[in-house]
C-alpha cells in the first residue's frame, strides 16, 4: 500500500510538472499581438515596414499583426487579454477610460486627423462653416464623424434643424447622384480612392477638413495595458520604439517603393498608384511640417477631443486630469 502510495505520488509530481510546463513553454514563445482598428492595407504601413524589416526581431520581439474590425476591437482584445498592443481612435480610449477600462496611450499616430467630408467642387460651395447651411451632410450615426460635424456645427453657430443629416452605408451611391452633398471618408484611405474613381469620369472631388476649421479631434493611436506599462516598461519601450522607426521609414519617400511592396503583400485589390497617394498622404497627417514628431503626444489636442465628448454628453467627467498612468510619456532614450 505504501509503495502504491509512493508511486501515485511521483505520477501525480511528473504529471504536474509536465502540465506546468507546457503551460510557461506558449508563453515564452507566443507571439505578441497586435490588433490594428481595420484592415492589413496601407493604414498599417509602418508596422508592416517594421516586421518586414526586422525592427521588432532586433529588439527581440515576435509581433502578429492581426486585422482589426467592429467585432475586433482593440480596446476589448486588450482587456481580455487576447492582445497585448492595439490601434483606437482617440474618442473610443477616451470612452472607454471613463468606464474604468485600464488601458493606456503609448503613441498618438495623427497629428491631424484623417477623417473629413469629401463634396464634389464643381457643384457644393464650401469655403467657411457657414455654408454648411442647407446642406445634405452624410454621417455615420454613433461614430466619430457624427461628433466632429456637431463639433463643426456648434462652432460655427449652426443649428442641426438648418443641415439635413442623411444616414451613411456602405453605398455611396447617394453621394455619387447627388442626393448627398458632403460624404465622411478618411483622407488617407478610401476618400483617395473615390477621389481617383470620379476624377476618371471628369468630377473634381474636394475635402472638408475639421482641422482647418479649427476643430481639433485625435485620431489613431497605439494603446496598451495600464498593467504592462506598470510591469513591463523595457518591453514597452521596445515596441514603441519599433513601430515607430517602421512608420518613419515607411513614410520617407526613398523608402515609399519598398513600402508598396510590403503593403500589396496583405493587400492585393489597391492599385500601386493608389496606394502610393494613401501613403504620401499619411505622411502629411501624421509627419506634417514644422510639428511634433511622430507618435507625440499632443495633450492639447487631447484635451480638446475630451471638451467636444464632454459637450455632447458623451462622456460624463473628465477622465484626463482625473486618471492615472493613461499616458505613457517616458523617454526611452534616458
Amino acid at each position: 500500500m505504501i509503495k502504491q502510495r509512493y508511486i501515485l505520488g511521483i505520477f501525480c509530481i511528473v504529471i504536474i510538472s509536465f502540465l506546468f510546463l507546457h503551460q510557461k513553454q506558449p508563453q515564452q514563445d507566443a507571439p505578441i499581438v497586435y490588433r490594428l482598428k481595420w484592415l492589413l492595407n496601407s493604414g498599417a504601413a509602418g508596422s508592416l515596414f517594421a516586421n518586414a524589416n526586422g525592427y521588432f526581431h532586433a529588439h527581440g520581439l515576435n509581433v502578429s499583426i492581426r486585422a482589426g474590425g467592429v467585432e475586433r476591437n482593440a480596446i476589448t482584445e486588450i482587456e481580455m487579454g487576447r492582445a497585448q498592443f492595439g490601434v483606437a481612435s482617440g474618442d473610443q480610449i477616451l470612452r472607454a477610460l471613463e468606464k474604468k477600462s485600464p488601458i493606456c496611450v503609448l503613441a498618438q499616430l495623427f497629428q491631424k486627423s484623417p477623417m473629413c467630408w469629401m463634396f464634389d467642387k464643381n457643384k457644393t460651395n464650401l469655403n467657411s462653416l457657414q455654408d454648411l447651411k442647407g446642406k445634405t451632410i452624410g454621417i455615420t450615426f454613433g461614430n466619430e464623424d457624427e461628433t466632429v460635424m456637431r463639433a463643426l456645427l456648434k462652432k460655427g453657430g449652426i443649428k442641426p434643424h438648418e443641415v439635413n443629416f442623411y444616414r451613411v452605408r456602405y453605398d455611396y451611391t447617394p453621394f455619387y447622384t447627388g442626393k448627398v452633398d458632403l460624404w465622411p471618408v478618411y483622407r488617407n484611405s478610401n476618400g483617395i480612392i473615390i477621389q481617383e474613381k470620379l476624377k476618371s469620369a471628369n468630377e473634381e472631388i474636394a475635402f472638408f477638413s475639421p482641422h482647418d476649421h479649427g476643430i481639433q479631434f485625435v485620431g489613431n493611436s497605439i494603446i496598451s495595458s495600464q498593467m504592462m506599462v506598470s510591469q513591463q516598461p523595457e518591453l514597452i519601450c521596445k515596441f514603441r520604439d519599433a513601430i515607430l522607426k517602421g512608420w518613419n521609414a515607411a513614410l520617407e519617400i526613398k523608402n515609399i517603393s519598398q513600402a508598396i511592396d510590403i503593403i500589396q503583400l496583405f493587400d492585393e485589390t489597391t492599385e500601386r498608384k493608389l496606394i502610393e497617394k494613401q501613403v504620401r498622404s499619411s505622411r502629411a497627417l501624421m509627419k506634417p511640417t514644422g510639428q511634433h514628431p511622430l507618435g507625440t503626444i499632443n495633450m492639447a489636442d487631447w484635451k480638446k477631443t475630451e471638451q467636444i465628448l464632454l459637450d455632447q454628453k458623451m462622456l460624463t467627467k473628465p477622465v484626463i486630469s482625473s486618471g492615472k498612468n493613461i499616458f505613457f510619456l517616458k523617454d526611452c532614450n534616458e
